[in-house]
């Protein structure tokens, strides 16, 4: 099946969505064949609005016919909609949004989210930063129960969210804290959001933090559990892997609507490399991760007591990378140009 005009692509897809249930493979049939179209005019774009339209509420909230279940299927389909749009638009904030719109799928729509709360983007972005800046004053740990701690007792002051002896997690306690909790996180000497350097086993459990509470042992189970959460884990990584690759090609901060002071896009950029890891550390996410640690200035918030930069613990992610897949081709070179440039030429890998 090839369309060759937009119309009756348009036409097709109406027709078939009126289905119950929604025909998902041939949606994601027709994205790739808009995808492989060697152009794309306006009406592509108007074609990725009307289709995200018929999934999204004018509220902004996601239609409740889309179920758990689909939800990585649906995840896909604004990703989809959001490569096809960056072909035609680039990055403008329509695009971004459908980024957005996909990684907010898999956190509505995962079981063990479901709740009263619809928690947002935002939500996470902020709580993972804060979780990150408490992560930074600890040693590297497998164990979550002593960053909880931490965070509850730096929740007490500087106007940080705080927990009030409830079981609840940190980022529903984000979702509910007003923003001037943002302002105890500014770096004193930019009074912007941080560069955090994690090691890569702090980074791994970033999520794993955010949702838990610091009142009961339990964790994100969707973290841990199902065929389903795995693909709902690896595309929302996926998908905020393109969106820091948008930032890096010069995407602007403020057409996300995140509506968070003081965020760098370098900064942002890490930290939306840890989230993808934390879902799914491939060995392609440890590669990216490292590739934007080796970029970052000396502006950074380093890891206590042991002091590293950039540039040393990126050696810590392309080593765990290559645990993953010793071939990778891309690990194999910026690992090897690592150990070159710091002068160990004879152990290069690659």
């Amino acid at each position: 099946m090839r369309f060759t005009t937009y119309n009756a692509a348009s036409d097709a897809m109406f027709v078939r969505l009126q289905n119950d249930p929604l025909d998902w493979d041939f949606l994601d049939t027709l994205l790739s064949e808009l995808m492989m179209l060697p152009t794309l005019s306006e009406q592509a774009s108007l074609f990725c609005r009307e289709l995200c339209a018929h999934f999204k509420a004018q509220t902004d909230r996601l239609l409740a016919s889309v179920t758990p279940r689909h939800a990585h299927r649906l995840l896909n389909v604004f990703t989809s909609v959001a490569n096809i749009q960056q072909k035609v638009d680039g990055n403008t904030s329509s695009t971004l949004r459908h980024y957005v719109n996909a990684i907010e799928t898999g956190i509505r729509l995962s079981p063990p989210l479901c709740s009263g709360t619809t928690l947002t983007f935002r939500d996470i972005i902020l709580a993972s930063w804060f979780a990150s800046v408490v992560f930074s004053t600890l040693p590297p740990s497998p164990e979550p129960n002593n960053i909880l701690e931490a965070i509850q007792n730096r929740a007490c002051t500087n106007h940080l969210p705080h927990f009030d002896n409830t079981s609840l997690a940190l980022v529903h306690a984000v979702h509910h804290a007003s923003d001037s909790f943002i302002n105890a996180m500014l770096d004193s000497t930019t009074g912007t959001l941080p560069n955090v350097v994690l090691f890569p086993d702090q980074a791994k459990m970033l999520l794993t933090v955010v949702f838990a509470s610091p009142h009961t042992s339990h964790v994100w189970a969707a973290l841990h559990s199902g065929q389903l959460t795995y693909e709902v884990k690896v595309a929302t990584s996926s998908a905020l892997l393109t969106l820091a690759r948008r930032i890096q090609e010069g995407a602007l901060i403020a057409d996300l609507c995140l509506d968070i002071p003081h965020c760098s896009s370098d900064a942002l950029v890490l930290l939306l490399h840890y989230l993808a890891l934390s879902l799914f550390p491939s060995a392609s996410a440890f590669n990216d991760t490292g590739v934007v640690l080796c970029g970052l200035s000396s502006n950074v918030v380093p890891n206590t007591p042991r002091v590293a930069s950039g540039r040393d613990v990126a050696r810590l992610y392309y080593e765990k990378g290559l645990q993953i897949d010793p071939t990778h081709p891309h690990l194999l070179s910026n690992f090897g140009s690592l150990l070159k440039d710091a002068g160990h030429s004879t152990s290069a890998v690659g």
